[in-house]
Order: structure tokens, then sequence, then C-alpha cells
């Protein structure tokens, strides 16, 4: 679109959605197998400093599918998920800057991130 304007991400995006099976594999808690598609879109949160979201995965039906977490970040980071996320000293996957990592999550995580 012409003369739109468009913002740069500037720290981490985070956004809770919909994960169904595209495949003949499963999808299985704390990991997955064979391809996925995102669906709905439930919850999104931008962090510009590092911190923990303020949305918090909600209760899903795991019959309909998983529920995935989405980040994206401006800078490297360090990124955790769960109850209490601590992306310091926890149990943490590293992003590299402008890539996506896309995470299964439980019903009451949260994402949390610090830069690299």
């Amino acid at each position: 679109m012409a003369g739109a304007l468009t913002m740069p991400l500037s720290g981490l995006h985070v956004t809770i959605g919909e994960a169904r099976n595209a495949g003949p594999f499963t999808l299985y808690e704390g990991g997955r197998e064979g391809p996925q598609l995102h669906g709905k879109v439930l919850l999104s949160e931008t962090l510009a400093a590092p911190g923990t979201s303020t949305i918090v995965t909600p209760p899903y039906a795991y019959e309909r599918g998983h529920l995935v977490a989405s980040v994206r970040c401006s800078k490297d980071a360090w990124v955790a998920v769960g109850a209490a996320p601590n992306a310091s000293t926890g149990p943490r996957d590293f992003l590299p800057a402008n890539t996506d990592l896309d995470m299964i999550v439980s019903a009451g995580d949260r994402v949390a991130w610090l830069e690299a």
C-alpha cells in the first residue's frame, strides 16, 4: 500500500494461538511431530523491554489441538515459558534477532525474555 507507515518491532512480540496438526503425525505436550498450522490468535502482547508477559495462556481443550506461543524479538534473546518463567536462570531457548520461535504452552503459562 503506497504511503503506508510501518513500525519496526522493538522488543519481543508474543502471540498465543491455536495449533492444529496438518499431517499424519501427532502433536503432543512439550514438543511436536509433523507439520502444524497456526489457527486463531487468542492473545498477543509486545514487551518493549525485557520482562514477563502480562498475558496468560487460557485453559484450552486439547482435543481441539494445542496452544502455541509464537515469539519474535528485535534483538538476540533468551526466552522462557512457564507459570513463573525465568529467562535468566531457568529453562530457556535462544532466539536469534528477527526470527520466529513457536513453543507449545500449557494453561497458566507466561513468556519471559532477556537480551542475550
